[in-house]
C-alpha cells in the first residue's frame, strides 16, 4: 500500500468517526485527485460543498477538477455559484478563463485572464495548468506580459 493509500485509510477511518467533517471529504478528495481519481474526488468534493458550503477552496478545488476533466459548463456552474457567495478571487477567474477558452469563448477567456491576473500576477499558471492550449495563443502571451 502506497502512501496515498494509505492517507486515504487513515481519513476514511477518521470520517466513520465524524462524518460531517467537511475538512476529511476534502482532503480525501485532494488525495483521490492526486492519485488519478477525478471522478471520485468531484463526488467527495460536492459532499465537502453540501457539508460546508461557506468554505472558498470547496469551491475552487471542484471547479478545478471539473476543468481537469473537461467538465466545463460544470465546472462554471460552480464557479458563478462561488463569484456570487465570495468576493471577486482570482484563481476563480482564471478557471473561468480556460472553461470560456475550451467553449470557443475566446475574447472573453481573455477579458476574465487579465482580470484574474490584475488580481493575482501569477493567476494565469492556473489557467495554463489547466488548459495547456491556452499557452499556445499569443494573445494569451500578450495579456500575461502586459498585465505583469
Amino acid at each position: 500500500m502506497g502512501y496515498g493509500e494509505t492517507a486515504l485509510d487513515c481519513y476514511n477511518r477518521a470520517l466513520s468517526l465524524d462524518p460531517s467533517n467537511h475538512s476529511y471529504l476534502s482532503d480525501i478528495a485532494n488525495l483521490h485527485f492526486e492519485l488519478g481519481n477525478a471522478d471520485t474526488a468531484i463526488v467527495f468534493y460536492q459532499y465537502a460543498l453540501e457539508k460546508e458550503p461557506n468554505i472558498l477552496s470547496h469551491y475552487e478545488n471542484l471547479a478545478y477538477v471539473l476543468a481537469h476533466n473537461q467538465q466545463y459548463a460544470e465546472a462554471q456552474i460552480v464557479l458563478q455559484i462561488a463569484l456570487n457567495r465570495f468576493d471577486c478571487q482570482a484563481d476563480l477567474l482564471a478557471i473561468e478563463a480556460v472553461c470560456q477558452w475550451a467553449k470557443g469563448q475566446c475574447s472573453e477567456a481573455l477579458l476574465t485572464l487579465t482580470q484574474a491576473m490584475q488580481l493575482s500576477p501569477n493567476a494565469h499558471q492556473t489557467a495554463l495548468t489547466l488548459l495547456p492550449a491556452m499557452g499556445n495563443s499569443n494573445e494569451v502571451w500578450t495579456v500575461i506580459g502586459t498585465v505583469r
